[in-house]
């Protein structure tokens, strides 16, 4: 018996990353998404490297980001406002902000225009990406939609979510890594941040007990009581 928030069950068991598969989920989907559809504009521009060489499932900013194999890719939650609303007493979501960065290698003066100006092609891919939910070249093991196979999987079915991944509210702007170094002035990288707002699904289990909430019961016949709801 376990309860559900968004792809994880409660008691936790063994993911990666610990604790929080959907940046895994999230980061290979990407990945996949930028390489599928973007590589042939990268190719003039790129210096021989791949759109997207690898991703990581952390902020780039706390003192573990590295220069090898860029262009990257950094997923992590953002840390504000992260919120839990239950629709009835045993299905809800958490609302979170997801923060993707595509980093890329430092340019020189006379490819940062072409560079600033290939954020467009990331923004249209990734927005067809995400409103489709599907990369041809994205199937994860398993996946019993026989239509995956040329379609790709639906990154939707991953993550666990209460409000399907087309209403996420995909937001794109430029942005400055600053990375601190030990006794030398910051390093800086220009890159494009991606934004979406997820809702992951809450699902408990009735199989450990479903019951009418007392703190509803409480609102309709005499008022909340705090001293019931607090022990």
């Amino acid at each position: 018996m376990s309860d559900l928030l968004g792809s994880v069950t409660v008691p936790v068991g063994i993911t990666n990353p610990a604790g929080d598969p959907l940046r895994e989920a999230l980061g290979s989907f990407t990945q996949a998404a930028l390489r599928y559809h973007c590589s042939a504009a990268w190719a003039p521009i790129g210096g021989g490297t791949n759109v997207c060489e690898r991703y990581d499932t952390n902020d780039p900013s706390d003192n573990t980001f590295h220069t090898s194999k860029l262009p990257c890719l950094a997923v992590f939650r953002d840390d504000r406002n992260r919120k839990t609303i239950m629709v009835t007493d045993d299905i809800g979501y958490r609302e979170t902000n997801i923060v993707m960065l595509w980093i890329p290698q430092v340019a020189v003066q006379k490819d940062k225009a072409t560079r600033e100006s290939f954020f467009q092609a990331i923004e249209s891919a990734l927005s067809v990406a995400f409103l489709r939910g599907r990369v041809p070249t994205w199937i994860v093991p398993g996946d019993t939609d026989t239509s995956s196979s040329y379609r790709g999987s639906h990154i939707g079915n991953k993550l666990g979510l209460y409000r399907p991944i087309q209403r996420s509210d995909l937001r794109f702007d430029d942005h400055m890594l600053t990375i601190e170094m030990l006794d030398a002035p910051p390093r800086k990288y220009p890159g494009l941040r991606i934004m979406l707002t997820l809702q992951e699904g809450i699902y408990l289990d009735p199989a450990i007990g479903s019951f009418t909430s007392k703190l509803a019961t409480e609102v309709s016949t005499s008022g909340i009581v705090w001293q019931t709801i607090n022990g």
